[in-house]
This record gives structure tokens, sequence and C-alpha cells, in this order.
């Protein structure tokens, strides 16, 4: 394929968190299905194959086959700089090795859909019982809910709000998957499904999740589906666990940020000692399902991110199981960008990443964790010629804000960036 092809406009749908049909899971607004009038298509009440059979969506195809950029794809463009296998080449890969290259071939051989959708991406509102430092309103109830609160306390944390996050009031809870319409059209795509993702939001606290995975499993078809999930390691139901068994293969993706406490700090509302117990639970899951931890590379973690490579190292050889470790990457807002620290602690940190590669079990067998810290080490030794000093002022300050807010502060949490940023309270 060439460099801006993804298999992904022919065989998948999303399901955005705010309710709008969208062409991939990173493309953000940007991904959003236009219609002629510049509207979007809704799924409470416009069909998926509407969607994807439209002008816009055939425009995308179109220009992948001729090998342009795609202003929806960026974040993609952004890791194979650094650098990190791209989304798009682990989903062309994945679905290579899935269906065949004669078959990938046939299916992208145009700018038409030829095939139903085989691949549900479904985000099925925003309710989350967890406040992350780099989430916001959209996909997280609670951070909206605090948002809505500073934006009236703080004029400092509403001219940071405006600059770095959003220009538009912070999300309320998103109910539109209540629709019959919608459900009638998903359950209807269940025969022809390869794949099938959730998150949210927290995908174990939405009941339409359980209501979707419990219809796959009553009408037989879950046997030939991939069920993947991302969790935040907080609500492990016997009644999740017990579905697990009837899908051909299940990925779970824990959404763990840092080892111990500065997990909680960044993850508010979250508690460790809960966090691993409930980790040790999933460990003992049969083997058709994939584990996998997924934390997000940021100002606040990039400095301590080995000592969470490690916890995963010990658990996988004490368990003699394969864990994936996939680094994602913060790049909105850009002050959680940790290419944004002082080149000091930038290379600390790529130090302490390369130190530890040398003799990890896990970096020389695990690709996705070889990849991660490679990556990671690109990402603290790139060069920039911008001034970040009003951004990590903003940082600081934004930090601080959230820190008064939630009675957690940085520096009891994370002091060695404390002392680099000059953070005080």
């Amino acid at each position: 394929m060439n460099k801006t092809k993804c298999v992904y406009p022919w065989i998948e749908m999303l399901a955005q968190t705010g309710g709008d049909w969208n062409m991939c899971c990173i493309s953000a607004s940007a991904g959003k299905i236009l219609k002629e009038d510049g509207s979007t298509y809704r799924a409470a009440h416009d069909s998926m194959e509407s969607a994807r059979t439209s002008p816009w969506m055939d425009q995308v195809r179109q220009d992948m086959l001729d090998g342009k950029e795609i202003s929806a794809c960026k974040h993609c463009y952004y890791q194979e700089s650094i650098g990190k296998k791209s989304y798009r080449e682990m989903f062309n890969q994945e679905w290579t090795d899935k269906l065949g290259i004669d078959e990938i071939e046939r299916l992208t051989e145009t700018n038409k859909v030829i095939e139903g959708v085989q691949y549900l991406d479904l985000r099925l509102g925003n309710l989350c019982n967890l406040k992350c430092r780099m989430c916001h309103s959209f996909n997280s109830t609670m951070i909206g809910d605090e948002a809505k609160e500073l934006l009236k306390e703080d004029e400092s944390f509403k001219d940071i709000y405006g600059r770095y996050i959003s220009r538009s009031e912070p999300a309320d809870k998103f109910e539109w998957f209540e629709s019959d319409h919608f459900w009638h059209d998903v359950i209807d795509k269940i025969p022809n499904l390869r794949k099938i993702y959730m998150t949210g939001g927290e995908p174990t606290l939405i009941e339409g999740n359980y209501r979707f995975i419990d219809e796959c499993v009553r009408s037989g078809h879950s046997k030939h589906i991939t069920l993947m999930f991302n969790i935040n390691c907080t609500n492990i139901q016997q009644r999740f666990i017990d579905q697990l068994e009837h899908f051909e293969f299940v990925i779970l993706n824990c959404s763990i940020d840092a080892y111990g406490e500065l997990n909680d700090y960044i993850r508010t509302n979250s508690r460790w000692k809960a966090i691993s117990k409930n980790f040790e639970k999933l460990l003992k899951l049969p083997k058709n399902v994939q584990l996998g931890v997924t934390p997000v590379i940021q100002t606040y973690n990039v400095g301590q991110i080995v000592d969470l490579v490690q916890w995963v190292e010990n658990h996988a050889i004490a368990n003699d199981r394969s864990i994936n470790v996939d680094f994602l990457y913060a790049t909105h807002p850009a002050m959680l960008n940790a290419s944004v620290l002082p080149r000091s602690y930038r290379e600390m940190a790529a130090k302490r990443l390369d130190n530890f590669k040398q003799n990890s079990h896990i970096y020389k067998t695990n690709s996705f964790a070889k990849n991660g810290i490679d990556s990671c080490i690109n990402l603290l030794n790139k060069n920039t010629n911008e001034d970040q000093t009003q951004i990590v002022k903003d940082f600081i300050n934004y930090t601080r804000i959230l820190d008064l807010k939630r009675n957690q502060f940085l520096d009891q949490y994370n002091p060695e960036l404390a002392e680099a940023i000059n953070y005080e309270r």
C-alpha cells in the first residue's frame, strides 16, 4: 500500500462518542462523515450504509488511492514521523493477515465499498468514573462537570481552556445510543462482522455494550468475531468475564498510565491497589484473551514510564503470558505533549528507557513494547527549534489549577518533574 492508504474506509465504521458516524477512531472531529449540506451523519437516525457510501467517503477513498495526505489522518502521519508504528500501518497488517492480500486488493480496488461492514467501532457515550488529566469532556462526564465548574470559578483556567483545549463548552452526558434506530442498525450488521471494538467513556459502565455482546453470543456469530475492549480496570464485572469465552478472540487493553500512586494522580479517582488487583484477575482469563496495557505518554509520566513497563514485564514472566505494551501519545492539548519538557528532563527520560531496554525481556519479545520504547526515545531526543517557554508556563498553571481543585499535588506524586519545571503550589 502507498503512504496514505488505509483499509479502514473500506471495511470499518465508527460510532463516535458524540453520536456522529466517523471514518476512524483517531481522526477525531476531522473524520466526521459529512453530508453534501455540510452537516454530519448521526448514528441515532442516519443509517450506517448511508454514511459509508456517501460522496464524502468516496472522496476519502479516492484520495487514499491517489496517495494524497488526508487532514483527518494527521495523527498517523505524526506517529510515523517519530518511528512509531502507526494505527494505519497496524490496521493494514492486521486485516491483510486476517483476510489475505488478494482479498484486501479486491476490497480496495476502487473508491466504492463492495462488501458490508466487517469492523464496527462503538463508542457509546462519555459516561466515565475517572478524571484523567489528558482526557476531556467528550470522553468523560466527570471531566465535563469539573471543567464547567472551573470555567465559572477561574479566569486563568478559562484562558488556558480556550487556547489549548476547546473553544466550545464542555460536553454534556451523551445519550444518543438509546435510539432504537441505532440498535436495529448495528444488530443487523452482526452476521458480517469480524471485529468489534468498544470503548467510551468507560465501556464497562455502559449497559448498551452488554446488550450488544449478549446479542452477538445469542445469535451464534460471536465465534467468528474478535472482541476488543479498552477498559480502565476499575470495574471488572463477572457477567463481562463470562461472555469472553464465546468469542473467537478477545483483546483487552487496560488504560494504565503509570505505576503506583502516580497513576492515581494522572487518572484521578482510580486507586492503584484496586487496579493491580483487577489486573491480576484478568491474568487468569483463558488464552483466547490477549491482554495489553496502553499508557498515554505525556508530560506527567514520560520520566517514570519505565516503572510501569517493568511492572508489566514482571507479571508477564510470572504468569508465562504475553502482555502487549502499546504506547499512545498525547498531542492535544499541546502542553501535555512530552516534547515540550525541558531538554535535560527529556534526556534523562530517554536514558532511562535506553538503559531499561538493554536487558528487558518484554522489549526483546514483544513488538508493541519494542516499538513503543524506541519511538518514545525518538520523541524525547527529537530537536525542536520552537520556543516552548510559554507552553511550559501554561502547563504549570494548568497543573496547579487541577491540583488545587482535586487536592492532589504534583510535587507529592512526581517530585522529579515538579523540580524540572519549577512547579510551586
